[in-house]
């Protein structure tokens, strides 16, 4: 199973350049807007992402998107993210997204869930994978790990596979 990206909507619509101003349109056109991006961007790297807003809002066909699911909830985001990395303590296959760290980021840290934060994951998202430098005919490949992946993942990694 690949990896799930649970991630705090308005926190990181409102980091991405293009979505962030209201000059841009109205919440919920700058919201449509993110996320048919998000979809395209998720089919590009071939990810599940799943974006959690506060409200309530009746879903529509604009919030179904291909490798994103969309939930508004009625209490906040956060507490929506805190129950879900609750359940899925250590689970490998989950990032959470969102620039909140007190709140969000150290929580999912101390429970073994993946954190990383809003710029570092549209950075990663939006920028197409094997991305050829300029003139390079077999460009060189950089040491790949999934992003959040930290020292600590490393050593679990190979103790799991006895080599520690």
């Amino acid at each position: 199973m690949g990896l799930t990206y649970l991630i705090d909507g308005y926190n990181l619509l409102h980091q991405t350049p293009d979505y962030a101003d209201a000059a841009s349109g109205s919440l919920e056109e700058r919201r449509d807007r993110f996320l048919r991006r998000l979809g395209s961007y998720a089919a590009m790297r071939g990810v599940r992402l799943q974006v959690v807003f506060d409200g309530v809002r009746f879903s529509t066909e604009r919030d179904r998107q291909a490798g994103v699911s969309v939930r508004f909830v009625p209490a906040t985001a956060d507490a929506y993210l805190r129950g879900v990395i609750s359940r899925r303590q250590g689970d490998r296959s989950l990032v959470v997204v969102t620039s909140d760290r007190k709140d969000i980021g150290e929580y999912a840290r101390a429970r073994g869930v993946t954190w990383m934060t809003s710029p570092d994951f549209w950075a990663w998202i939006t920028t197409p994978p094997r991305a050829k430098r300029a003139g390079a005919e077999f460009p060189e490949e950089k040491e790949s790990r999934p992003p959040g992946w930290t020292p600590r993942d490393d050593d679990d990694l190979l103790k799991a596979f006895g080599e520690d």
